[in-house]
């Protein structure tokens, strides 16, 4: 082989291997590129859903922003058929439609108010005029309650005006009136629709009769005197000791209070062996039918005093006998007439014993 061949065999290799560089340079190129389009189409695909969500924010703040600027502002783009240009002159226009619709229900308001009103006033002058008329005026008085008071002393006090209103009608005054009535307790006065005025009262019930002038007079619980008798009164045990002064309505003597408190304390065996209570001072004293009394002391301790002298009348032989002492109720003391050391003045209108 000759000198020349050589040189030219190492140029084609040198040729071929700038030849294969160059084309995997040129391949690496190309690989490059490729990515480089897919990378964009992802960039591209990503900012498409991006731009749409916006989109759709956008419209959704639009469509929120209408609907807070209400209806008036619907109507009017509705109307013109146009965008709104100014703003302030379509804030002016919505004012100007709010003040027209506050003045029209305010006027609706003022009518319904007139009407009302008016309404009302009829209304009362027909009432009063219903009161007022004959029809409700005073046609009789009726009498409920009244036993030892007489009705016409009753109505007498009252002095209803026959043919008056009955809402003019003075309840109050007219209660007083028959309340003033010594054996009154209570008076109280109802109106009917028919014209009738029903008075209902309660009398006051004695319970002791003291001497006063000659005669007697009852005193209820109250010690009010109620009305007088010239005899000692059926049921009633007279006291002694005790003056009234016989005025029907006057309070009683002092010294009533005990004897009013002993009255509620006696019991029916004790009252029916009792003919006279006796009073002197403070102190209390039982007259007994068969003879003799019961000392009882002062007012304390009276329930006491009263079941130990029922005991007494219920199991001892009351025959001749001179006294009774009460003043200690747990031990009493009883003596005879004519034991030793027993006075006999004073007695002599007990019964005699031998």
């Amino acid at each position: 082989m000759s000198a020349t061949t050589k040189p030219r065999s190492a140029a084609k290799k040198a040729t071929k291997k700038r030849v294969a560089k160059g084309a995997k340079k040129s391949a690496a190129k190309k690989s490059a590129a490729k990515k480089g389009a897919k990378r964009a189409a992802a960039k591209k695909a990503t900012k498409k859903p991006a731009k749409r969500a916006s989109k759709r924010t956008s419209k959704k703040t639009a469509s929120r922003s209408a609907a807070r600027r209400g209806p008036a502002k619907k109507r009017a783009s509705s109307k013109t058929g146009r965008k709104p240009g100014n703003r302030a002159q379509i804030g002016a226009r919505n004012l100007t439609a709010r003040t027209a619709e506050v003045k029209a229900a305010r006027r609706q308001r003022r009518k319904s108010v007139i009407v009302v009103l008016i309404a009302l006033s009829a209304a009362a002058a027909a009432g009063i005029t219903a009161i007022r008329s004959p029809f409700l005026d005073v046609d009789s008085v009726s009498v409920r309650g009244a036993d030892a008071v007489a009705v016409d002393e009753i109505l007498a006090a009252a002095s209803v005006p026959m043919g008056s209103p009955l809402v003019d009608l003075p309840a109050e005054a007219i209660t007083d009136r028959v309340e003033s009535i010594p054996a009154i307790r209570t008076a109280t006065v109802t109106r009917h629709l028919d014209g009738t005025v029903q008075i209902e009262v309660t009398e006051r019930e004695p319970t002791m009769a003291l001497r006063s002038n000659g005669g007697f007079v009852l005193v209820d619980d109250d010690g009010r005197q109620v009305r007088a008798s010239d005899v000692a009164p059926d049921g009633f045990l007279p006291v002694i000791g005790l003056e009234a002064t016989g005025v029907p309505g006057d309070p009683a003597p002092p010294g009533s209070t005990a004897v009013l408190r002993l009255m509620d304390e006696i019991t029916p065996p004790v009252r029916a062996a009792v003919t006279d209570v006796i009073v002197t001072g403070d102190q209390l004293a039982l007259r007994l039918a068969e003879g003799g009394r019961a000392i009882l002391g002062d007012d304390d301790q009276l329930a006491a005093k009263v079941v130990s002298l029922e005991t007494l009348l219920l199991s001892v032989d009351m025959r001749c006998v001179h006294e009774i002492d009460l003043t200690v109720p747990s031990a009493p003391a009883l003596s005879r007439i004519g034991e030793k050391g027993n006075p006999r003045d004073g007695l002599a209108d007990l019964t005699e014993c031998s």
